[in-house]
């Protein structure tokens, strides 16, 4: 059932989007700090150094999933 789910959406984000990179997860794997800060989610933030792998563009924009956005910004796009 998981797999169908993720397939079903990574398809979704192919017919939107012009390339689509699965990565893998960087967990940071420091449970005591995390625990410490009750936000054991944080662990895997690492894997957004990803990013910096992309090196075949001239420009990326990386947008946090809590990111909104408030105002178009041309620069960032074009």
């Amino acid at each position: 059932m998981v797999l169908h789910t993720m397939l079903c959406y990574r398809c979704l984000l192919e017919f939107i989007f012009d390339h689509i990179v699965c990565v893998n997860v960087l967990d940071s794997e420091d449970d005591a700090h995390l625990a410490l800060l009750k936000r054991p989610e944080l662990g895997v933030t690492f894997t957004k150094i990803h990013c910096w792998n992309l090196i075949q563009y001239e420009k990326c924009v990386f947008m946090d999933a809590d990111t909104m956005v408030t105002a178009y910004n041309e620069l960032l796009l074009l």
